[in-house]
């Protein structure tokens, strides 16, 4: 459908989020610039096939530290989020 605003013509093409929402502006710029929301079945699969736990072989060289609870903690106007 279209419409005129003003002397704007202007189509309705989609709905991208929710007003308010932080995640928002993640979902515009996706929609704006083609970046996929979703995972391909390739992705899943590749994912699904990881192991539940790290070989020690790569553990070489690096510190394990997933035995410390810890969170990080970002303000309101925090662009990522982690």
């Amino acid at each position: 459908a279209g419409a005129n605003i003003g002397n704007v013509p202007a189509r309705y093409v989609r709905t991208v989020g929710q007003a308010n929402d932080p995640l928002g502006e993640v979902a515009i710029a996706s929609a704006e610039h083609g970046v996929p929301v979703e995972f391909s079945a390739e992705t899943l699969e590749e994912a699904a096939a990881l192991p539940d736990t790290v070989p020690a072989k790569d553990m070489k060289g690096r510190v394990d530290l997933t035995d410390i609870p810890f969170v990080t903690i970002d303000g309101e106007d925090a662009r990522d989020f982690d």
